[in-house]
């Protein structure tokens, strides 16, 4: 309960933060419209009235973007807890996300027999938002547990994503510490960046379309998980894919001001 309240404290504390740099952002826009209950001075040109209509709209986005901000914190918080039970279970049912790895359309399109090897070895995925970067830019971070392996030391390995309008960009990613016969590594012969492979991608962000592969992961596959894991008895995939058809789910989970469920550990 402590620990829990701690965590409270310290979103509450960086909400609270967050809130004071919108409303300085709300109160320029204030100062640079004319102060109510005086009349604008006359206007020389249209250019003039256009510019105080977009000063008008700054203000009215300056606004909506702290309402949207503050909803999605609370829904974040709402996540919290059924990822936490979402992630209690799906530790418990062996090789998930390898599974759901090797079904997913744009992700399997790229495993080698390696890759695949690997991804038996792969014990638990995560991903969420760090933090919101001065706009329009977000820092996002996949996580990856590994089992004792063949191929490299690491237990965990991180990448972090920025995304922009542009959309998603490497930031950094842990450093493999490769294993050939059980001998440690600088570079390993799996280190092939001139194809894109799980490998090559979990090493670096040198291939063509690796930030693709990041985006998959974050947006899709990470958050909706259960359309991609096959079984012999499908009927839990089939009862998913049915609520999304209903929107069961799309209210939930794609709103454009909520986002996702991407609330990390």
């Amino acid at each position: 309960m402590a620990r829990q309240g701690e965590l409270e404290e310290s979103q509450d504390q960086h909400s609270r933060e967050h809130e004071g740099e919108e409303d300085t952002q709300v109160q320029l826009v204030q100062r640079r419209l004319p102060k109510a209950g005086r009349r604008p001075p006359r206007l020389r040109s249209k250019m003039d009235k256009l510019q105080i209509l977009q000063l008008e709209l700054s203000f009215v986005n300056a606004r909506a973007s702290r309402a949207c901000a503050r909803l999605k914190r609370k829904v974040e918080m709402r996540c919290k807890s059924h990822l936490d039970r979402r992630r209690a279970i799906i530790q418990r049912i062996p090789g998930f996300w390898a599974k759901v790895m090797m079904y997913h359309p744009q992700v399997s399109v790229i495993l080698s027999w390696a890759d695949k090897d690997l991804l038996s070895y792969l014990r638990n995925l995560e991903a969420w938002q760090v933090e919101e970067l001065r706009y329009p830019k977000s820092l996002y971070r996949i996580k990856f547990s590994f089992q004792e392996n063949p191929y490299f030391q690491n237990e965990v390995v991180m990448k972090e994503y920025q995304l922009n309008i542009t959309g998603y960009e490497a930031s950094c990613s842990s450093v493999l510490q490769w294993l050939v016969d059980g001998e440690a590594l600088v570079h390993s012969p799996l280190q092939d960046s001139s194809r894109l492979t799980f490998f090559s991608w979990l090493s670096g962000h040198k291939c063509a379309d690796s930030n693709r592969i990041a985006e998959v992961i974050i947006e899709d596959l990470w958050v909706n998980p259960l359309d991609y894991y096959q079984e012999e008895d499908s009927t839990r995939a089939e009862d998913a894919g049915l609520a999304r058809n209903l929107g069961l789910l799309h209210d939930q989970t794609q709103s454009p001001c909520l986002g996702t469920c991407q609330q990390g550990p």
